[in-house]
C-alpha cells in the first residue's frame, strides 16, 4: 500500500514500527525508504509472521482409522516452507543491524495480576520482567479438571465432556458477570468449532443469553484457534487443550505445530 499510495522519496522524519516481529523485512523496506529515522518495536517471543501454522488440507483417502486421520484437525501436513528461519521479521532485522544496541522494556503492566503472565516470565523472558502482584485477594486462575470422555475418532480430541464444561463455565460466565466480556481460546480448530456448535445448541434452551454472545460489541466474544488469539484481551479467558488419552489408555501428544520448533510463541 506504502509502494502504491506514496511517492517514492523521503518523506518523513520518523517511521515508527509496532508489533515488528509480525512484519516481514520485504514488507517494511518501503516504508523504511520513506523515513530518515525508524523506530522499531516488537517482541521476538510473540508468533512470527511466517507461514508457521499454514497448512495444505489434503482429503483422506483412507477409512477413518488411521493414526494420521485422528492426528490433528482434518488431515493436514504442513506447508512446505520453513517454520522458523534466519531474519523472519524486519525486528530480527534492525537488531542485527544495532549489533547489540536495541533496548528491552522489561516493565510488564498489561496484567492485572502477576500470575497471568508467571509462566511467560518464568520460561520464555528468564525471570527479566517486572511484574506487580494483584491488587486483591481474588485468584485471577482457576484450573478445572474435567473427567475423560469419547471425541473424534479412536485418539478422543476434542473430549466430549471437555466441549460440555467449556460451554457450561461460558453460560455460567453470561448469567453471573455478563458486565465481563469473555472469549474462549481451543488448542484446535475441530475443538473450537465443536464447543461453537455445542454452545449454539445450548442458547436455543438460553434464548435470554444471546445478547451476550453477539458478534457485535466493543469487546464481542469469541471462540478462537490458539494461534489467532494473539493480541485480544478480554477480562475472562477459557482456555481449552482439547486432547484426551486414546481409546487404549494412553496420551499421544499430536499437537501439530505447538511441539514444533517455535511452538511455544
Amino acid at each position: 500500500m506504502v509502494s502504491q499510495m506514496l511517492p517514492a522519496a523521503r518523506l518523513f522524519d520518523v517511521v515508527i514500527f509496532d508489533e515488528a516481529s509480525q512484519v516481514m523485512p520485504a514488507d517494511a523496506i518501503p516504508a523504511l525508504a520513506r523515513g530518515s529515522q525508524v523506530v522499531v518495536a516488537g517482541d521476538q517471543h510473540q508468533l512470527p509472521p511466517t507461514d508457521f501454522f499454514s497448512k495444505l488440507t489434503v482429503p483422506s483417502a483412507g477409512d477413518g482409522d488411521s493414526e494420521e486421520d485422528d492426528a490433528e484437525d482434518d488431515v493436514e501436513i504442513t506447508a512446505t516452507v520453513p517454520q522458523t528461519r534466519d531474519l523472519e521479521s524486519i525486528l530480527d532485522t534492525l537488531d542485527i543491524v544495532l549489533a547489540g544496541q536495541s533496548r528491552t522494556l522489561t516493565w510488564h503492566y498489561r496484567s492485572k495480576d502477576e500470575k497471568l503472565i508467571a509462566t511467560s516470565n518464568e520460561y520464555v523472558y528468564h525471570r527479566q520482567l517486572v511484574t506487580f502482584p494483584g491488587a486483591d485477594s481474588e485468584d485471577r486462575i482457576r484450573f478445572e479438571q474435567v473427567e475423560s470422555s469419547k471425541g473424534l475418532g479412536k485418539y478422543n480430541k476434542s473430549p466430549s465432556a471437555e466441549v460440555n464444561r467449556v460451554v457450561e463455565l461460558a453460560i455460567e460466565h453470561a448469567q453471573t458477570r455478563p458486565y465481563e466480556s469473555l472469549g474462549i481460546i481451543a488448542f484446535g480448530s475441530d475443538h473450537g468449532r465443536r464447543i461453537e456448535s455445542a454452545l449454539e445448541d445450548r442458547l436455543e434452551s438460553e434464548p435470554g443469553l444471546r445478547e451476550f454472545f453477539r458478534e457485535g460489541g466493543l469487546e464481542p466474544f469469541f471462540v478462537k484457534n490458539i494461534e489467532r488469539v494473539q493480541g485480544d484481551e478480554r477480562e475472562a479467558i477459557i482456555v481449552t487443550a482439547g486432547y484426551g488419552k486414546s481409546d487404549d489408555g494412553k496420551m499421544r501428544y499430536m499437537w501439530g505445530p505447538l511441539l514444533e520448533t517455535g511452538g511455544e510463541r
